[in-house]
């Protein structure tokens, strides 16, 4: 994943979270829910309905966390 992905999806660039190690750690955090959503994605589907379809069945994104 890179940055415009994570900017285009989650709005990075406009996050207020600016010390430490709060915007290292949002980006991975950002990094991986990306990779959850393009492993799900289906062919037809683009990346608005496959956010959507994970918001709406949380047992199916969780379960794509430990898939291997």
């Amino acid at each position: 994943m890179n940055h415009r992905q994570r900017d285009c999806v989650y709005d990075e660039d406009a996050c207020l979270t600016r010390t430490g190690h709060g915007p290292a750690n949002r980006a991975s955090l950002n990094t991986i829910a990306l990779a959850v959503i393009f492993a799900n994605r289906r062919k037809a589907e683009n990346l608005a309905d496959t956010r959507r379809s994970l918001k709406l069945n949380r047992g199916e994104a969780f379960a794509a966390l430990i898939r291997p």
